[in-house]
């Protein structure tokens, strides 16, 4: 859930009530029968780049893969904690805070076997709450990437969505390309804030027993999580699911700091869906986070959590606030969250034939399309390429209503 703490608002920022809003419940539950045939879809898939493959919108959830990577900020909270005063002086307790903040984000993915719809290329998304401003776009349509920028008074975040991404019969594998990037600012005992920044190596995912069995979702590999500014490191173990489902969800892991890279320092342990522990050398054992529950009928609202429910959520006051480009304007899945599967497979065809002709009239006067708030950069040092928000403020475009600049995709 959203979590309450103090709201630190910036100077000049307008106080939004939709902000404070909450919902607990679809509007329409999915189907308990509903059920579909995996095989009979994608068997003319196998080993290609699913990126370019459209499904029926009865495989989607009514969200978009915008709003569905905005479900990271769920557990913000983690680095909040790591910018406490009482972990100033400890830089390793810091990165173990980002370091759950990196793990616990995969608790959303449990249950979630259903597909989010694919963001039209110039599609925004904006989550604004007491605790943080979180906007995203979507900046490239082949291949799929969205961006997304994250603030509060104790960090930033930032990260795309470039990955590579294949189906191999019973399984759909999904690498991540690119790191996400933490930024956290760190309140000294004289009154100053120390900058850090961090980067996150994500593991690999992939959804499994597509064609027989019961699908599941599983993160394997290691997570490297490091500190630029001084050097600490963390790696956490995804361990690979046995036979019974041993193993499964389990993470371990180990910290170091740059003066002694060879002594581990601190570990970390737990469950990505459940709990994660941390204890230093010779310490007790500290509970670092736990899950927020679940609704009731999470199962008939495609598992979302309570974070997720509010993300398509739209009362009428936020309505006017809101770019014309917003996911939560998208009639296909305000269709499918209603439970109208005929409107939303005609609205999303609709839209998949309104953006190609935008492409195709694109290529033909010879333009390539640009991003409104985020630019392409390329890192010589760590070779990364990524988006970074700063093209223009899509939150003083907003205070002004100013949204001329954005196309009519919808």
């Amino acid at each position: 859930m959203i979590h309450e703490r103090e709201d630190n608002k910036q100077e000049g920022e307008e106080e939004d009530e939709d902000a404070q809003e909450c919902r607990m419940i679809l509007p329409a539950l999915k189907p308990p029968d509903q059920k579909v045939s995996v095989w009979k879809v994608i068997k003319d898939a196998v080993g290609k780049d699913l990126s370019r493959f459209c499904v029926p919108v009865y495989f989607n959830e009514p969200i978009s893969m915008l709003q569905k990577v905005s479900e990271i900020m769920e557990y913000e909270q983690l680095l909040v904690n790591a910018c406490r005063p009482e972990n100033a002086q400890n830089s390793i307790k810091r990165i173990l805070y980002v370091s759950s903040f990196a793990i616990a984000q995969y608790k959303c993915s449990d249950h979630r076997t259903n597909k989010p719809f694919n963001p039209i290329l110039g599609e925004t998304f904006e989550f604004l709450t007491p605790q943080f401003k979180y906007f995203s776009e979507q900046v490239c349509h082949h291949p799929p990437i969205s961006a997304c920028y994250a603030n509060s008074d104790c960090y930033e975040f930032w990260m795309n969505t470039n990955m590579k991404t294949q189906f191999w019969g019973k399984s759909l594998e999904v690498k991540p390309l690119g790191y996400q990037h933490v930024r956290l600012h760190v309140p000294m005992p004289d009154g100053s804030k120390k900058v850090e920044h961090y980067i996150v190596e994500r593991v690999s995912s992939s959804v499994n027993n597509l064609i027989f069995g019961e699908m599941y979702v599983e993160h394997t590999g290691v997570m490297t999580v490091k500190n630029l500014s001084n050097g600490d490191t963390c790696q956490v173990e995804f361990k690979k699911r046995g036979w019974s489902g041993k193993g499964a969800y389990e993470v371990e892991g180990s910290a170091f700091n740059a003066a002694n890279p060879s002594v581990k320092q601190a570990k970390i342990w737990g469950k990505w869906t459940e709990t994660l522990t941390i204890q230093f050398q010779g310490q007790p054992e500290e509970l670092i986070w736990t899950a927020n529950p679940l609704p009731p009928q999470s199962a008939s609202m495609y598992h979302f959590t309570y974070f997720t429910l509010q993300l398509n959520f739209l009362p009428p006051q936020l309505v006017s606030k809101l770019p014309p480009t917003d996911s939560r304007l998208r009639p296909d899945q305000r269709a499918l969250e209603c439970g109208d599967l005929v409107k939303a497979s005609d609205e999303k065809a609709r839209l998949e034939d309104k953006q190609r002709k935008m492409r195709k009239e694109r290529e033909t006067q010879g333009r390539e399309y640009q991003s409104k708030y985020f630019e392409e950069y390329f890192d010589e040092e760590s070779g990364e390429k990524g988006y970074r928000y700063g093209i223009r403020d899509y939150w003083q475009d907003r205070s002004k209503g100013e949204f001329s600049h954005l196309e009519d995709i919808f």
